[in-house]
Formats: C-alpha cells, sequence, structure tokens
C-alpha cells in the first residue's frame, strides 16, 4: 500500500504559488510644493515582482514536492512562507515614509506609500493553514514510542523497513514501506 498524501496540504501550496501572480502591493506617494500638487498610485504588483514572492514561489514549489512524498518536515516550508508573509504585510521588505519641508517660498510636503494587497494576505492565510494540515498529518501518521519496558509487548514492527506500530494501530499496512503488517 502506498502512503496516503496530504492533499489538502498540496491544494495550500498551489494556492500559495498562485497568490504570488496576484497583487501584492500597491505604491503610492504625493507630493506638494507651493501650489503644486502631483499624486501617483502603482495599482496593483504582484509578489512575483517583488524579492520576498519569488522566495516565497520557490519555497511554495519545495513544499509542494515536500507535500507529495509526505515528508515529515514539510510544515517548515510553510512557516518560511508565513514569515515572509507577515515580513511584507508589515513593512519589513518595503519602503514607506514621508517629509515636510518648509521655507520662505513655500511649504513642501512628500509621501510615499506601500500598502499590502490581497495576494499577500491569500498567501500568508494559505500558509498557516498549509502547516495546519502538515501538522495535523504528521500527528496522525507518525506514532512516536517511548523505549519503555512496559509498552514492548504492545509494539508491531514492520518486516520490511523496521517501523514500529502499537498493537492497537488501525493501519494493516506500512505507512513507510506499504508491506502488510
Amino acid at each position: 500500500m502506498k502512503k496516503k498524501v496530504n492533499y489538502f496540504a498540496v491544494i495550500m501550496a498551489i494556492i500559495i504559488v498562485i497568490s504570488v501572480f496576484l497583487p501584492w502591493a500597491e505604491a503610492s506617494s504625493s507630493v506638494s510644493f507651493g501650489g503644486y500638487n502631483q499624486s501617483y498610485h502603482s495599482g496593483g504588483v504582484s509578489g512575483f515582482l517583488c524579492g520576498a514572492g519569488i522566495i516565497g514561489v520557490l519555497i511554495g514549489i519545495i513544499g509542494l514536492i515536500m507535500a507529495l512524498n509526505c515528508f515529515r518536515w514539510t510544515f517548515v516550508m510553510g512557516i518560511f512562507n508565513f514569515l515572509i508573509g507577515i515580513g511584507f504585510a508589515f513593512g519589513w521588505f518595503s519602503a514607506g515614509g514621508s517629509v515636510s519641508y518648509n521655507s520662505g517660498f513655500g511649504n513642501g510636503n512628500a509621501s510615499a506609500h506601500v500598502d499590502p494587497q490581497i495576494g499577500v494576505f491569500l498567501f500568508i492565510f494559505a500558509s498557516l493553514i498549509f502547516i495546519f494540515t502538515s501538522l495535523t498529518y504528521l500527528k496522525r501518521n507518525i506514532i512516536i514510542l517511548k523505549k519503555d519496558d512496559s509498552r514492548k509487548e504492545n509494539i508491531i514492527v514492520c518486516s520490511n523497513c523496521g517501523k514500529k506500530y502499537l498493537l492497537s494501530s488501525k493501519d494493516d499496512y506500512c505507512d513507510e514501506c506499504g508491506k502488510k503488517l
């Protein structure tokens, strides 16, 4: 029997990759000086055009491959992407600010802002769900046995790969190699 793939984590990894191509940020700036006013809005800039988005898509693809191959440490990719998304949303990876100028000729103001958009929020949400589903899958499919003499008689060992299961385990097949227990 083949290992059961965590399809929900696979779907979340695909959503993470897709969200990088959605708008992640909108840059806006405005300048006023001596009665002259000018403003600019960039519209949505995809995460793929940002350095954080490129790293996020690479980690998302690695997480997708890890989820398809049932690796134990898959959730770590979700943690990395969650930190990237939070960092971008809080402005750790973007610029913004304002300045004021006063003189005898007039007053001047300039400001620039980078605001997060829907893509980064979807990226963060999908990363959280990816972490949760990966940890749930890990908890459900890995049995950690303590080295306790009182439990030795309740252990089944796979004759092919050596993985240990509790006698009360509902699995008829080994998760590692697929051989019947």
